[in-house]
């Protein structure tokens, strides 16, 4: 992951700042705000357990139809707080505050920071959810092709190896006849008219 700073190599590194102390504000916000209405509901729930999905890209179809990408995480205030707890992302976070203090309060830096983290780790989420979603690594590696060609969807009925080999092949004929180049323009055609 790459972040972006200065280095100053001559100075020692300070601690890193009690995380409690930091997310003071939210957890108020969330004890005044979320706690307050599940108190209503007679449950509690840390808010630090807080279950986020969100879509952040989508591709209409005509029609109604749409695909789109829902992103699921769990307990996220407690998965950024375990990130920031890294060696390395401390050490990123006090070049971050000696480098740009007189910019702005430590307070929304350390905002601007925790963003960038988040944004870094969907990013870097996407990225290598990417290369484990390529056609080669579906058929050769996982078994997630081979699931969907025999669940309800599809209710395929050959062995796994005889998927493979019969998925392979036909990869190697729509490969020649360009297939996978038409129907990428259809789906970056189809991109463009849902914007």
């Amino acid at each position: 992951m790459g972040l972006f700073f200065k280095r100053n190599k001559n100075k020692k590194d300070a601690d890193f700042p009690d995380i409690d102390k930091i997310f003071a504000n939210f957890e108020k916000y969330f004890k005044e705000n979320i706690q307050k209405d599940n108190k209503d509901k007679d449950e509690y729930k840390d808010p630090r357990d807080l279950d986020l999905t969100f879509y952040p890209y989508y591709i209409d179809f005509k029609n109604g139809k749409r695909i789109q990408l829902a992103l699921e995480i769990s307990q996220f205030y407690r998965l950024i707080s375990g990130i920031l707890l890294e060696p390395f992302v401390q050490e990123a976070w006090n070049n971050i505050k000696e480098v740009f203090r007189n910019d702005m309060d430590e307070q929304e830096l350390f905002r601007i920071f925790r963003s960038l983290i988040f944004i870094s780790l969907v990013s870097i989420f996407l990225e290598h959810t990417s290369q484990r979603m390529t056609l080669p690594y579906l058929i050769d590696k996982s078994t997630w092709s081979y699931d969907v060609y025999r669940n309800e969807l599809f209710n395929g009925s050959l062995r796994k190896e005889q998927f493979i080999e019969l998925t392979k092949k036909m990869l190697d004929y729509l490969y020649r006849e360009n297939f996978f180049d038409k129907f990428k323009k259809y789906i970056e055609q189809k991109d463009e008219e849902s914007d």
